[in-house]
């Protein structure tokens, strides 16, 4: 069923992401209630991470203040344009998909075209075709089944 192994993926996604955030404000927790002594390797790991994440990024801000405005939508705009000229012009986006051009297409079929021409169809076994036969075997059964239901 086409599907349902994209929704099993968002699911264990879904409870992955429910997971960590949980993790993360029991982390939390633990710090402002000063138990930090009471985390195991991967909460010391996280919380290592966080600190580091924190440095860098308090670097960053402090060297970006300094950045034109102008300059900055002038870089995103030559980043866009750049990479738009990659992109194909004749494909089209269908749902979450491509439309493939190697893909057969639907088309429009006249009934004029479906006419049949005079050539002369001659079927085999037609004489038997209409006629209703019935077996040997299908009398002696009804019979039988009249018989046990109390009939004739």
């Amino acid at each position: 069923m086409p599907g349902v192994a994209d929704t099993i993926r968002k699911t264990q996604l879904k409870q992955d992401q429910k997971s960590r955030q949980s993790d993360m404000s029991e982390l939390l927790r633990m710090v402002q209630e000063g138990r930090i002594h009471e985390a195991d390797e991967r909460q010391l790991e996280n919380l290592k991470l966080a600190l580091e994440l924190n440095q860098l990024l308090g670097d960053k801000d402090t060297s970006q203040q300094g950045v034109d405005s102008a300059q900055l939508v002038e870089a995103v705009k030559q980043a866009i344009s750049e990479g738009m000229s990659g992109v194909t012009v004749n494909t089209t986006v269908v749902g979450e998909g491509m439309v493939d051009p190697s893909r057969p297409q639907m088309r429009h079929t006249s009934l004029v075209d479906l006419a049949q021409d005079d050539t002369k169809i001659d079927i085999s076994h037609k004489e038997g075709i209409s006629k209703e036969v019935e077996g040997e075997e299908s009398t002696d059964k009804l019979e039988k089944l009249r018989k046990l239901k109390g009939g004739n």
